[in-house]
C-alpha cells in the first residue's frame, strides 16, 4: 500500500508540474488541422517525409535559419499548439531568441503513418519556452513534402524516480507488417484501461514478462502498472481519461493522442507504446494542461 500511495502522489506531482508550466511553455514548433487529409501516395513514396520533418525542425534549432525553415513549413500551416498563433510567422520570430539562448533539439525516435510524421524530441537550453529543458511529441501532417499541420504535447524534463528517463529506450522501428494490428490494440488498450478503467483487462494488452515505464514517476513492471491503476481509481477519482482522438503508428510504435480532465482542468494526454508480439512492452507519455485562453482557434486535437 505504501508503494501505491507513493505512485499516486508522484502522479499528482507530475500533473502539478505540468500545470505550473502551462503559462510558460509553447512547443518548439506550432500547428493546427485535420489529420484525415492524406497526401497523394506517389508523393509520399518519392519524398522523404521523415527527413523533411526533421530538417524543418533543425532549421529552427540547429541552423537558426528562417529562410531554410520556409523550405519545410507552409506559410499558413495549421497550428494546434494552444500557445502559438496560426501560421509560420510567429515561429520565425522565435528563431533569434532560440539562437541567443543556444536552444537545441534532439530527436530520439521518429516514425511515419501515411502523411503523418511523429517525432519524440527533447529541447535543451529552452529559456524561450519558459524552462531549462522539455520533452515533446511533435506530430506533423506533411503536404507536398512540407509541414502543413502540427500537433504537440510537452512537459518539463525531470529526474526519474525509478530509473528510466523520459527519452531513453528503444528507437528502432520494426514489425512493419504489424502496424494496423498494433494500432487497433493501442486503441482498445486506451479505451479499456484508461477510459473505462477496466484494470482486470491489463494482461490482454500489457506484457507480464517485460514492461518498461518511462513516466519518471512510475516503476517498471506489469504488477506496478496494475497497482497504480487500482490506486488511482480510489485516490484520484477526479482524474478522467475522456477520449482518444488520434492513433498514429508504424510497426512496433503507436502514439495515442487523448483528452483527459483533472478536477475540471482539461488535459492533453499523449501515450507512446512499443509493442512486441501483440503486447505493450514499453511506454512513454506526456500530460499537459490545456489553457482556457488559446492563441489560435484550431483546437488542440
Amino acid at each position: 500500500m505504501k508503494q501505491n500511495i507513493v505512485v499516486v502522489a508522484a502522479l499528482f506531482l507530475g500533473i502539478a508540474a505540468a500545470c505550473n508550466s502551462e503559462k510558460k511553455v509553447a512547443s518548439a514548433t506550432d500547428t493546427t488541422g485535420d489529420s484525415s487529409i492524406t497526401d497523394n501516395s506517389e508523393t509520399m513514396e518519392t519524398i522523404d517525409l521523415k527527413g523533411n520533418a526533421q530538417r524543418g525542425l533543425e532549421a529552427f534549432t540547429v541552423a537558426y535559419d528562417a529562410e531554410l525553415a520556409k523550405q519545410y513549413f507552409k506559410e499558413d500551416y495549421i497550428q494546434h499548439n494552444p500557445g502559438a498563433p496560426q501560421g509560420l510567422a510567429y515561429s520565425l520570430q522565435m528563431i533569434p531568441m532560440m539562437k541567443e539562448a543556444g536552444t537545441t533539439t534532439e530527436t530520439h525516435r521518429i516514425f511515419q503513418d501515411g502523411d503523418i510524421v511523429v517525432m519524440h524530441n527533447s529541447i535543451l537550453n529552452a529559456a524561450p519556452f519558459g524552462g531549462d529543458s522539455f520533452v515533446v511529441f511533435d506530430v506533423y501532417r506533411m503536404e507536398d513534402g512540407m509541414v502543413a499541420e502540427h500537433w504537440d504535447a510537452l512537459t518539463p524534463m525531470v529526474e526519474p524516480s525509478f530509473g528510466n528517463s523520459q527519452i531513453d529506450g528503444a528507437t528502432e522501428v520494426t514489425d512493419l507488417d504489424q502496424t494496423e494490428r498494433n494500432k487497433a490494440l493501442a486503441q482498445r488498450a486506451v479505451t479499456d484501461l484508461f477510459v473505462n478503467g477496466k484494470v482486470e483487462t491489463a494482461s490482454q494488452y500489457i506484457s507480464e514478462e517485460q514492461y518498461i515505464q518511462h513516466n519518471p514517476m512510475f516503476p517498471d513492471g506489469f504488477d506496478a502498472f496494475v497497482s497504480a491503476m487500482e490506486t488511482m481509481k480510489t485516490q484520484m477519482p477526479d482524474f478522467k481519461y475522456v477520449k482518444a482522438h488520434h492513433v498514429w503508428g508504424e510497426g512496433n510504435f503507436v502514439l495515442v493522442a487523448g483528452e483527459g480532465n483533472n478536477n475540471g482542468t482539461a488535459m492533453i494526454i499523449y501515450d507512446l507504446f512499443r509493442f512486441d508480439d501483440g503486447k505493450i512492452v514499453e511506454h512513454w507519455d506526456i500530460i499537459q494542461p490545456i489553457p482556457a485562453e488559446k492563441a489560435n482557434d484550431n483546437g488542440v486535437f
